[in-house]
Protein backbone atom coordinates (compact mmCIF):
# COMPACT_ATOMS: atom_id res chain seq x y z
CA UNK A 1 0.00 0.00 0.00
CA UNK A 2 2.82 2.41 0.82
CA UNK A 3 6.55 2.52 1.44
CA UNK A 4 9.10 4.92 2.87
CA UNK A 5 12.86 5.24 2.88
CA UNK A 6 14.41 6.47 6.14
CA UNK A 7 17.33 5.61 8.39
CA UNK A 8 15.71 3.04 10.69
CA UNK A 9 18.89 1.73 12.33
CA UNK A 10 20.85 5.00 12.62
CA UNK A 11 23.77 3.94 10.42
CA UNK A 12 23.48 6.80 7.92
CA UNK A 13 21.92 4.95 4.98
CA UNK A 14 18.28 4.68 3.96
CA UNK A 15 16.30 1.60 4.95
CA UNK A 16 12.93 0.58 3.49
CA UNK A 17 9.62 0.15 5.36
CA UNK A 18 6.74 -1.41 3.39
CA UNK A 19 3.14 -1.10 4.60
CA UNK A 20 0.89 -4.06 3.77
CA UNK A 21 -2.80 -3.72 3.07
CA UNK A 22 -5.70 -4.96 1.05
CA UNK A 23 -9.27 -5.97 1.73
CA UNK A 24 -8.87 -9.39 0.10
CA UNK A 25 -7.06 -10.77 3.17
CA UNK A 26 -8.31 -11.55 6.66
CA UNK A 27 -6.24 -9.97 9.41
CA UNK A 28 -3.13 -12.13 9.50
CA UNK A 29 0.26 -12.90 7.96
CA UNK A 30 -0.27 -11.38 4.48
CA UNK A 31 -0.94 -8.04 6.20
CA UNK A 32 2.29 -7.89 8.18
CA UNK A 33 4.45 -4.85 7.42
CA UNK A 34 8.08 -5.36 6.46
CA UNK A 35 11.33 -3.56 7.21
CA UNK A 36 14.35 -4.01 4.96
CA UNK A 37 17.72 -2.81 6.26
CA UNK A 38 20.30 -1.39 3.85
CA UNK A 39 23.83 -2.76 4.27
CA UNK A 40 25.35 0.52 3.04
CA UNK A 41 25.94 -0.82 -0.47
CA UNK A 42 22.32 -0.73 -1.68
CA UNK A 43 21.56 -4.32 -0.69
CA UNK A 44 18.41 -4.70 1.42
CA UNK A 45 17.87 -7.52 3.94
CA UNK A 46 14.51 -8.20 5.56
CA UNK A 47 14.66 -7.58 9.31
CA UNK A 48 12.09 -10.13 10.49
CA UNK A 49 12.36 -9.38 14.23
CA UNK A 50 12.65 -5.58 14.00
CA UNK A 51 8.90 -4.84 14.09
CA UNK A 52 6.32 -5.75 16.71
CA UNK A 53 4.06 -8.64 15.71
CA UNK A 54 0.84 -7.08 14.44
CA UNK A 55 -1.28 -7.65 11.40
CA UNK A 56 -3.40 -4.85 10.02
CA UNK A 57 -4.75 -3.41 6.83
CA UNK A 58 -2.28 -0.55 6.50
CA UNK A 59 -2.65 2.43 4.23
CA UNK A 60 0.19 4.91 4.72
CA UNK A 61 3.51 5.62 6.39
CA UNK A 62 5.04 8.94 7.42
CA UNK A 63 8.57 8.91 8.85
CA UNK A 64 9.61 11.78 11.07
CA UNK A 65 12.78 12.64 12.90
CA UNK A 66 11.54 11.22 16.21
CA UNK A 67 8.81 8.75 15.30
CA UNK A 68 7.20 6.69 12.56
CA UNK A 69 3.47 6.92 11.82
CA UNK A 70 1.77 3.94 10.16
CA UNK A 71 -1.88 4.55 9.34
CA UNK A 72 -4.71 2.10 8.91
CA UNK A 73 -8.14 2.99 7.55
CA UNK A 74 -10.25 -0.15 7.79
CA UNK A 75 -10.43 -3.62 9.28
CA UNK A 76 -10.09 -6.22 6.52
CA UNK A 77 -13.41 -7.81 5.46
CA UNK A 78 -15.34 -5.83 8.08
CA UNK A 79 -16.71 -2.84 6.17
CA UNK A 80 -17.57 0.08 8.44
CA UNK A 81 -15.51 -1.07 11.43
CA UNK A 82 -12.98 1.58 12.46
CA UNK A 83 -9.35 0.45 12.77
CA UNK A 84 -8.03 0.80 16.34
CA UNK A 85 -4.69 2.31 17.26
CA UNK A 86 -2.31 -0.64 17.09
CA UNK A 87 0.85 0.72 18.67
CA UNK A 88 2.81 3.88 19.21
CA UNK A 89 6.56 4.07 19.56
CA UNK A 90 9.08 6.87 19.91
Amino acid sequence: MDAALFDADGDGDLDLYVVSGGNEFWEGAPLRDRLYLNDGHGNFRRADDALPVFFHNGSCIVPSRDFLFVGSRVVARQYGVVAAQLFARE
